[in-house]
């Protein structure tokens, strides 16, 4: 069990590293494509409406607690056994598009459902109970992208209770190392290699 964890930690921190390097590069795009304020806000609307359209779901929009429709995508779903595959990914460019068009909100539930979504479709692959790497994902991936594995592991003992705390505590670390040097606070800046910390 220890190894599979270990496996998709990894996946953890490299989604934490998807989500970070995608958002600090798609906010210059656009405000380099639209210098005046008020049009990126506008045009990451019409970009977004765009993405519903295409994936013809709603699922991706807002917090994402509680699907809109039944059977969707949602944080409550993925402790489920219902596979949810590419939600994870959807999430990140749901996201990405609308806070690099400059719309305030927040990357920590995001965060939380593009973890749990994935902890969810590599359940199946790795042979773990569903919730369990629901719930390491859903702590590794904002531990790792907001550089707080210490954090989130005692916040995966308060939500998830104490019994998976030697899961926890590797799903954030390895999720840590893995994630890269800048996480999604660009004030904070990681400079001697993680494995050192």
């Amino acid at each position: 069990m220890l190894v599979k964890i270990c496996l998709a930690s990894v996946a953890f921190g490299l989604a934490s590293r998807l989500f970070s390097q995608a958002l600090h590069y798609v906010t210059p795009i656009f405000k380099k494509l639209f210098p005046k304020s008020w049009m990126r806000p506008f045009m990451g609307g019409i970009a977004t409406i765009l993405l519903v359209w295409l994936f013809q779901t709603r699922d991706y929009l807002g917090l994402g607690i509680i699907a809109p429709e039944l059977h969707g995508a949602s944080l409550v779903s993925f402790f489920t056994d219902h596979y949810y595959g590419w939600a994870w990914l959807l999430k990140i460019l749901f996201t990405v598009t609308a806070l690099g068009a400059g719309f305030k909100g927040g990357e920590v539930t995001p965060l939380f459902f593009i973890g749990a979504a994935l902890g969810n479709s590599l359940a199946i692959y790795l042979g773990v109970p569903t919730e369990l790497l629901a719930a390491v994902g859903f702590i590794a991936v904002f531990g790792a992208a907001s550089n707080t594995p210490l954090a989130c592991t005692i916040m995966g003992v308060e939500l998830f209770g104490s019994a998976g705390l030697i899961y926890y505590a590797l799903g954030c670390s390895i999720a840590y190392l893995v994630s890269g040097h800048k996480g999604i606070y660009t004030s904070q800046s990681v400079k001697m290699p993680k494995a050192f910390l």
